[in-house]
């Protein structure tokens, strides 16, 4: 499966999928694109700053652990069989999440 540049966005309907481990390479994909989410792996809301920051590979194979452990953290959108958005899933327990973390209060 090929990414989307940002020349040629897919024009297709927009289909969403769980994040399993069947659509792990396009997990992968995604997050291998920008610095941010690729060491965040979206355990940011799972984890202590101190246990996330800076911890790329750690975070990885705790986003894979989930999904072997049969997990649906969230799901993943595709244009055209083109994965290009995830979104977490809502109403799991996030770890750390407070409200000054959210607002920075």
């Amino acid at each position: 499966m090929n990414l989307i540049s940002s020349k040629a966005f897919p024009t297709g309907e927009l289909q969403f999928k769980p994040a399993t481990l069947d659509t792990w390479p396009d997990f992968e994909t995604l997050f291998s694109l920008l610095p941010a989410p690729g060491m965040c792996w979206c355990m940011y809301w799972r984890k202590t700053r101190a246990e996330w920051w800076g911890h790329a590979e750690e975070n990885r194979a705790a986003m894979r652990a989930l999904l072997e452990a049969g997990k649906v953290p969230g799901i993943l959108a595709y244009v055209d069989d083109v994965v290009v958005g995830w979104w977490p899933r809502h109403g799991a327990s996030f770890r750390g999440l407070t409200a000054r973390r959210l607002w920075g209060s």
